[in-house]
């Protein structure tokens, strides 16, 4: 009788143990899902006009990125406005301050921007470095692109994901002359906000350059058109609603690429697990990939625009390219010492 109830008891016992450990199971599960019914709250800190080309890009950012980590996110995205500034633009310099300050844990700056603090980046500016825009998306996710990425991080307290366009191809918007071929473009003073390498590539084509000052933004530097016989820029940072800026010419001499690139702050990328730092580099570049796409259809809608308000569209002809990239080879022996003769060479032979 005895052990019949001390079999009886550790059989209770045993069921006992074996519904704690059921329900400590179901609380878990619903303690995780609560979890993944919160996701960390960030920022991306899009700090250019304009800020709508990243409109798809985030979503699917976040998409990719809850795809792969094992955790979620939610992005809010910030423009120059979130930060008090009216020009469109904010000084890569404040760009890092927000970031160090995990005011953001992301950001986007314009390449041109970094070259203060990452000098070699500046490579990506050289004149028709570039065969085509599907040929830099090819350069940019590649090896190479991961290569100049690195020297983000080795030169700033941020480390970049990616590289994007929120620009592209460069043309020359006028309102004193079409633009067609080098004696066109002797001796006008042309502005230009992406760098040395762009001054160089203009002087190169017989212009005189203007450094103008990018802090002021896109807006306020499209209304320096009759200040300037004509200001270097891409498609998506030419005004097509504001009859005042509207260029009278818009010469495609596509020279040289406008790009910008997505950042993350150390403080953010550092906290992440080695899955969620995975998942972050394969968000950007997803990211990445759309924003493009979407700069390329800007480009065609805002040119079309353009020629509704009475732009002339002017196309450069393939000989006419050719000379002009006769007259940039002292540009490359310029700056070979600065970024290096294999890695221009490399830039140049991934795209065949």
């Amino acid at each position: 009788m005895v052990k019949a109830n001390s079999l009886k008891y550790l059989v209770i016992v045993a069921l006992f143990v074996t519904l704690a450990v059921l329900i400590f199971r179901g609380v878990s599960t619903a303690a995780q899902s609560v979890s993944k019914a919160k996701p960390v709250q960030i920022k991306w800190l899009i700090a250019h006009e304009p800020v709508s080309l990243f409109d798809r890009a985030h979503k699917v950012f976040v998409d990719e990125f809850n795809k792969e980590s094992d955790g979620a996110i939610e992005i809010q995205i910030l423009g120059p406005k979130d930060f008090g500034s009216d020009s469109g633009h904010l000084l890569t310099s404040d760009v890092f301050k927000a970031l160090d300050d995990g005011q953001v844990q992301l950001a986007t700056v314009v390449v041109a921007g970094l070259k203060t603090v990452d000098p070699e980046l500046e490579v990506l500016s050289l004149p028709f470095l570039f065969k085509s825009e599907s040929a830099a998306g090819k350069v940019l996710d590649g090896p190479i692109g991961s290569e100049l990425l690195e020297t983000v991080n080795a030169s700033t307290t941020a480390r970049g994901l990616a590289f994007t366009f929120s620009g592209g191809l460069m043309a020359i918007q006028s309102n004193s002359k079409q633009i067609r071929n080098l004696e066109d473009l002797k001796g006008l003073r042309i502005g230009t906000i992406n760098g040395a390498v762009s001054e160089a590539t203009l002087q190169s084509f017989g212009a005189i350059t203007i450094p103008l000052d990018s802090g002021k933004g896109s807006p306020a530097i499209n209304k320096l058109l009759d200040t300037y016989d004509g200001i270097e820029t891409p498609y998506t940072r030419i005004d097509t609603g504001s009859s005042s800026t509207v260029p009278r010419y818009v010469s495609e001499t596509n020279h040289s690429f406008f790009l910008t690139t997505i950042l993350a702050s150390d403080s953010f990328y550092n906290s992440l697990s080695a899955q969620d730092k995975g998942a972050l580099m394969k968000a950007a570049r997803a990211a990445a990939i759309a924003e493009r796409e979407d700069s390329i259809a800007l480009k065609e809608k805002n040119k079309a625009a353009l020629q509704e308000r009475g732009t002339t569209i002017v196309t450069v002809s393939p000989d006419e390219t050719v000379a002009f990239k006769a007259k940039v080879v002292g540009v490359y022996a310029k700056f070979v010492p600065i970024f290096g003769e294999d890695l221009i060479l490399k830039i140049q032979n991934a795209q065949n």
